[in-house]
């Protein structure tokens, strides 16, 4: 039994397409097929491929206009829903057309950035990303993960160049807050944190029970009704931040935005107080120019290094994780772990029944 069925047609860039997601979500906690000998339209299926598509508990679509005229995808997408569990999930993956024969949620990034037909050695990884984590998170949710609130402080290039004393760095920004890439990194912070949220603490910390996926607050558009200047606003949006796990994320630098610094300072006070809240501050440093320096020294003393990156249960009281100006990525994981593993009476989910966390 799989997690997730890959239906495809067998012509590029779909073919390479199906074929990095394969790559990108198997593991052993996440496990998929993928026909690497698919043959062309017309050729009757063996009785295995079709008892593999029964019995997988999801099924990803990478559907385009080629896909749309293919018998075989036609063919994969109806035998699964004839034989659909009540929790199964269908998730079209849009290249070039809508999901027009669909009733579920298609993932659109790709189709709204016009990719298509690019070959995926031009494919933006922070894209391709968000592409990988929307599958994973809509999987986890129909799995009982729980929620962590996530909230980033941050600038976008528009407002970074109205501030003088940052010129030197205006390239980390987008024009979304979302863009936003700390560190140097060629990664935007969204990307950052699902990666540590949805791989290296949902399928590889197994001192975790209880799977969890992040519930994004509206801070991620430039027109983003969090940074709107009614605070009635604003405050409806928050109202429930000090009830819930959650994490803040405070680019320092968004402090000299008097707007931004308000809202953080605002939403500081609500959380400071909740041992299930986890505030950190990203600093740039100089971390980008160390990584490799860091790399080295965790390698040649891993010994030393696996137990601070791996923190142990921690029983915590009352207040918030953090705050900690973090100047290497996996700080920022190892503070997430230890806020999440710091809460008592979280059960496990069922999540996938082949799991052993």
């Amino acid at each position: 039994m799989y997690d997730i069925f890959i239906s495809y047609t067998n012509q590029d860039p779909d073919r390479q397409i199906a074929e990095k997601l394969y790559n990108t979500l198997n593991s052993p906690y996440f496990t998929v097929f993928f026909d690497k000998e698919r043959l062309g339209a017309g050729t009757p299926w063996n009785e295995q491929l079709q008892e593999t598509l029964k019995t997988s508990n999801h099924l990803v679509v990478i559907w385009s206009s080629k896909a749309n005229q293919s018998q075989w995808v036609q063919a994969e997408i109806a035998n699964f829903r004839a034989n659909k569990k009540p929790n199964s999930l269908v998730i079209p993956v849009c290249l070039d057309i809508d999901p027009n024969i669909f009733q579920e949620q298609a993932i659109m990034d790709f189709k709204n950035t016009g990719f298509y037909p690019a070959q995926t050695n031009l494919l933006d990884e922070n894209l391709y990303n968000k592409v990988v984590n929307r599958i994973r998170t809509a999987i986890y949710i129909e799995a009982g993960s729980k929620p962590i609130k996530r909230v980033v402080f941050t600038l976008t290039n528009e407002k970074a160049q109205q501030l003088s004393n940052i010129n030197s760095i205006t390239d980390s920004y987008g024009e979304h807050y979302a863009d936003w890439k700390p560190y140097g990194s060629d990664q935007d912070i969204v990307n950052i944190l699902d990666k540590f949220l949805y791989v290296d603490i949902n399928q590889k910390a197994k001192e975790i029970t209880t799977l969890y996926h992040w519930d994004d607050l509206d801070w991620k558009e430039k027109d983003s009704r969090l940074y709107s200047d009614s605070l009635d606003v604003f405050d409806t949006e928050i109202k429930d931040l000090s009830d819930h796990h959650c994490v803040l994320i405070l680019d320092p630098f968004a402090l000299n935005d008097q707007l931004i610094k308000e809202r953080f300072v605002w939403c500081y006070d609500k959380c400071y107080m909740n041992a299930r809240a986890l505030i950190m501050s990203l600093t740039y440093s100089l971390a980008s120019h160390f990584t490799p320096l860091r790399s080295q020294l965790r390698k040649d003393a891993n010994l030393f290094y696996n137990n601070y990156f791996n923190p142990p249960y921690i029983n915590n009281s009352i207040l918030a994780n953090g705050f900690a100006y973090m100047i290497d990525s996996l700080e920022v994981k190892r503070q997430l772990q230890i806020a999440l593993r710091s809460q008592r009476g979280d059960q496990p989910t069922n999540a996938f029944t082949h799991h052993s966390y």
